[in-house]
């Protein structure tokens, strides 16, 4: 970890600072062989790093035809399927290719869309765009059938089967990627051991990813109710949790994606959660003996709290009673917060109480509204307001 903290510094000071998707390249394909069935070209500086793409339309050839891939180059070939491929010696992301001249016919040619990655959509560019319905594409008539296939997220490959009834042919006008796909984490968890009171924070791996960017915020004040200095920690790994956080620490945390380092890469932060969303993991026995980690939306309780009406609308009232006996609050509070974790309502509430809280000025959605003495969560629950 040490070394991958040294090496981001290095890159950073060598080549700055790249978001994920930095760098849109559009290329015609005037590149391609006359006629040639295998045929390559090199990017080499627009993206940073020297980008191979390779066009394969084996056993049958393509030409180059004013700027367009012609396939196949001759016309009077055969009627069949023609296997067509684009291939980067390193990963892109959202790739569209710019095809033409899908004619009607008797029979019509199309183009059948079947490996991986499939395409996530269809897009006009000009002329007459053709029909698409999982997994082909149709002429939708006339002679100028021309559309962009766009294919998102990071792939090496792209690739199609090409039917041509006689005297049929396709152009691929255009290829247009971005250098660098890089995404941003997501299923953010935080859980609380219920043992040591330790938190725990992961998220899910990230296709590519070289390693993350931790972010944690102490005392941030859109979480956390302390005058305490608000402090920011960032830290690099190659794991996707961080354990053993301190249990008495209120914090927020966010994370992003180191996808490369030549040039260094990120994808944006993650949404930004609040340690007090942190859900405890109550462990379990299984009739093998093993132990498990489950989760569980509280802690147990030491005072009973009902709120009703919930779902609420004008307003909720809060009850509190003990359920065990001999427990004493000095400094017992009501907060509520937003699924961000941010502090809507704060108010002091007393033992064997009840109060009525005027809802009028919340939003609709979903709350979390938590009994707290002093640092200490004693209930935590949901609350829908409609």
């Amino acid at each position: 970890m040490k070394n991958l903290k040294i090496l981001l510094f290095t890159c950073i000071m060598c080549f700055g600072f790249l978001k994920g998707n930095s760098q849109t390249i559009l290329t015609d394909f005037s590149w391609a062989s006359n006629p040639a069935n295998n045929v390559s070209t090199t990017i080499t500086n627009a993206c940073g790093t020297p980008i191979t793409i390779t066009l394969v339309t084996g056993p049958t050839d393509h030409v180059e035809n004013a700027s367009v891939a012609q396939i196949p180059a001759d016309i009077t070939d055969p009627v069949g399927y023609i296997p067509v491929m684009l291939t980067f010696s390193e990963p892109v992301c959202n790739v569209s290719l710019l095809i033409d001249d899908l004619d009607q016919g008797f029979p019509s040619d199309y183009i059948i869309f079947d490996p991986t990655p499939f395409p996530a959509g269809i897009s006009t560019a000009g002329g007459v765009m053709f029909a698409y319905s999982e997994p082909n594409a149709y002429p939708a008539g006339g002679m100028d059938t021309r559309a962009w296939v766009n294919w998102e997220g990071p792939t090496s490959m792209v690739a199609f089967t090409y039917y041509r009834p006689e005297d049929g042919s396709i152009n691929l006008d255009s290829l247009r990627f971005d250098c660098y796909c890089c995404p941003t984490p997501e299923n953010l968890e935080c859980e609380i051991d219920p043992f040591t009171g330790e938190k725990t924070v992961s998220w899910d791996p990230v296709l590519g990813a070289i390693g993350y960017e931790l972010s944690i915020t102490y005392n941030d004040p859109e979480c956390c109710i302390t005058g305490d200095p608000v402090v920011t920690e960032v830290v690099s790994t190659t794991e996707t949790y961080r354990a053993s956080l301190s249990p008495n620490a209120c914090y927020s945390w966010k994370v992003r994606t180191i996808c490369s380092i030549e040039p260094l890469t990120y994808s944006d932060w993650s949404e930004t959660l609040c340690s007090n969303l942190c859900e405890y993991a109550v462990r379990r026995t299984s009739e093998e003996g093993d132990e498990t980690l489950l989760n569980n939306t509280s802690n147990s309780p030491k005072i009973d709290i009902n709120i009703m009406p919930n779902p609420a609308s004008n307003y909720t009232t809060i009850t509190t009673s003990y359920i065990a006996n001999g427990e004493t609050y000095d400094n017992l509070r009501l907060v509520i917060t937003d699924l961000q974790g941010r502090i809507v309502f704060q108010e002091a509430i007393q033992i064997n109480d009840s109060k009525r809280i005027d809802l009028n000025n919340f939003n609709s959605g979903i709350y979390i509204y938590k009994v707290v003495d002093g640092d200490s969560v004693l209930k935590s629950d949901k609350i829908v307001i409609e």
